[in-house]
């Protein structure tokens, strides 16, 4: 009888141990292993019902990320904070991007489905006030809140003397637009995959300032980069 009771009280020393950490929720430890950090903005909408018919009166949670709008479904989230201290703010995410139905069984206007978000944890960014991508041929692409230049490299100041990176351009950003190409430029970096000690040939130099101090990072060439230059001239293209 003794035994029987002595293994029950650490199978229930077990399970409070698991609720503590879980702060109470149902979810298990596991359902948390997907989580990665994801940087984006959060907005509010009207609420759209099955019928494509907004809601003025009734608000939506969305996480803008790599430029596509998700609906944050707070009935699968773990977060226990205030969502509207977050709102119209970038933030990075502690969560996964899902699939399926947005509304629980109980709602009247269930139907919505799709892609959506949920999250654990919200932490705001520090934004930067100016970034410099140079390129692998020293073509300069400088960004700051509403503006996007181009600076090429002419045939003068080449190393072989014949290339020149085209003609200078232009382009109005909006800070969303400038927060995303941030996003896509400092996700690069911080993969730690491409490193370079120096700037060998071919390679990228990517500089971000901040209000109070600057990171520089030093890329070999690789696809993710690529297709961020690609993006960042499609702005180009545009006017």
């Amino acid at each position: 009888m003794m035994k029987t009771r002595f293994i029950l009280l650490i199978l229930i020393g077990v399970i409070n141990t698991s609720c503590i950490f879980l702060k109470g929720k149902s979810k298990s430890v596991n359902d948390f292993t997907t989580y990665t950090w994801m940087k984006g903005q959060i907005f509010t909408n009207a609420h759209i019902n099955k019928e494509g018919k907004p809601n003025p009166e009734s608000k939506d949670y969305y996480f803008r990320y790599y430029g596509v709008n998700y609906y944050i479904k707070f009935s699968e989230c773990n977060f226990e904070g205030d969502i509207s201290n977050f709102n119209n703010n970038f933030v990075q995410v502690l969560g996964e991007i899902k699939n399926g139905p947005w509304e629980n069984e109980n709602k009247k206007n269930k139907g919505r489905s799709g892609d959506y978000v949920v999250f654990s944890d919200i932490k705001t960014i520090e934004r930067p006030v100016k970034i410099i991508y140079t390129d692998g041929n020293n073509n300069n692409h400088i960004l700051i809140s509403s503006k996007l230049q181009y600076d090429p490299v002419m045939i003068i100041e080449s190393s072989s003397g014949i290339y020149c990176g085209g003609s200078e351009k232009e382009a109005n950003i909006s800070p969303e637009t400038f927060f995303e190409i941030y996003v896509r430029l400092i996700d690069i970096c911080e993969t730690g995959k491409y490193h370079s000690e120096n700037r060998i040939m071919g390679s990228s130099q990517i500089q971000i300032e901040y209000i109070d101090k600057k990171e520089v990072f030093i890329l070999v060439d690789n696809k993710e980069l690529q297709d961020a230059r690609e993006y960042i001239h499609s702005f180009f293209e545009k006017h």
